[in-house]
């Protein structure tokens, strides 16, 4: 679920994780067009490509896109940080204004702060207007933690954040993204819902699901209809040990090699929670 700041406590320094990218000299990621790029225009194909430590939130304030994040960025009823409010934003834009195809799909949606992103995102620059949003969520909380997920025994209980489907649509109602036509609802857990799920390709796959099982049955189940050039976010990598264990053995039994990319952050040996990574 989206926590503010997740109870389990462990940080950690990207430079000691194989996994993530990043050149902790000059703080700016591999794949990222060079400062001197106009991050406005599609003309450079790694535009869209530095939101993890690329533009700070004062630079992308005078960006065309402001109007999205000055109105609902740090409005939307979500707990998750102002900072990963912001990539989803960004990574939403970078889809759509590429043209990657698939809808997005979000696994743990809490109250829905993210999915109003998410909708607004495909309300301003979907410009084909068939995208849907997949919303999946138990609607009851989390699952009981499982052997994987030892670090949060004693700490998170079945049942935490646990929103309702009533709230979450309220949500989405008052910041007119509810639209049954494009928010299509995923209710029950993950391994019941996702199976029978009519989607057929993905470009954006959010996954929030914090524990093993919950971020490990979404990639099961539906990474193999995201595109090419699609990206996958995972919200809870650098925070919960099942959540970062799950991320781990699917690439590596996958062979996925793509670069895994933490969030913006302004100092590496911070730590980071989200990470993202392209599908090649």
């Amino acid at each position: 679920m989206d926590t503010t700041s997740s109870p389990i406590t462990t940080t950690h320094n990207p430079s000691n994780n194989n996994n993530i990218k990043i050149d902790n000299h000059n703080n700016q990621c591999p794949v990222c067009p060079s400062p001197e790029s106009n991050p406005t225009t599609n003309n450079n194909n790694n535009v869209g490509k530095c939101f993890s430590t690329g533009r700070g939130l004062m630079e992308i304030l005078h960006d065309p896109r402001r109007w999205i994040i000055d109105q609902y960025y740090l409005e939307v009823p979500s707990v998750v940080r102002p900072e990963r409010r912001l990539l989803t934003l960004e990574i939403a834009y970078y889809l759509l204004s590429n043209n990657i195809e698939g809808d997005f799909v979000e696994t743990g949606v809490y109250t829905g702060g993210t999915s109003i992103l998410l909708v607004k995102s495909l309300q301003k620059w979907d410009t084909s207007g068939k995208r849907l949003l997949w919303a999946a969520d138990s609607f009851e909380g989390l699952p009981a933690p499982g052997q994987n997920d030892k670090s949060a025994w004693g700490t998170i209980q079945k049942g935490a954040f646990s929103a309702s489907l009533e709230v979450f649509k309220n949500n989405m109602i008052e910041f007119k993204t509810w639209d049954e036509t494009k928010v299509k609802i995923l209710q029950g857990w993950f391994k019941d819902s996702l199976p029978a799920a009519p989607i057929n390709k993905i470009s954006y796959l959010r996954l929030d699901g914090d524990f093993y099982d919950s971020t490990r049955q979404p990639l099961d189940l539906l990474y193999s209809k995201v595109t090419k050039g699609g990206i996958v976010y995972v919200d809870d990598y650098g925070s919960y040990e099942g959540c970062r264990r799950a991320v781990d053995e699917f690439r590596a039994e996958h062979g996925i090699t793509s670069p895994l990319i933490p969030q913006r952050i302004p100092d590496p040996t911070e730590g980071f929670e989200a990470v993202y990574w392209y599908v090649e």
